[in-house]
């Protein structure tokens, strides 16, 4: 598994409760949803209840700059 993936399972589990398939196959889909689609419109993936009345667009990028700075201090930590 590479930080990446690490990172990826990590920030995935922050934010969600429940997912279909693998963290970083949830994540992929997820960056692909519409701007403007709800918790609500999807079936693959369930949010936390404290994110469930923000966009997929606001939680996911979230996830995706705490993916980030996850696989940063990971790549710092193995050099």
């Amino acid at each position: 598994m590479t930080n990446s993936e690490r990172a990826i399972t990590i920030a995935i589990s922050t934010f969600l409760s429940h997912y279909e398939g693998t963290e970083v196959e949830t994540f992929e889909r997820l960056s692909h949803e519409p701007a403007d689609k709800q918790w609500y419109q999807i079936d693959y993936a369930t949010v936390w209840c404290p994110f469930e009345d923000d966009s997929i667009e606001y939680v996911f990028g979230n996830m995706a700059e705490l993916a980030d700075q996850i696989e940063r201090a990971l790549d710092a930590v193995s050099k």
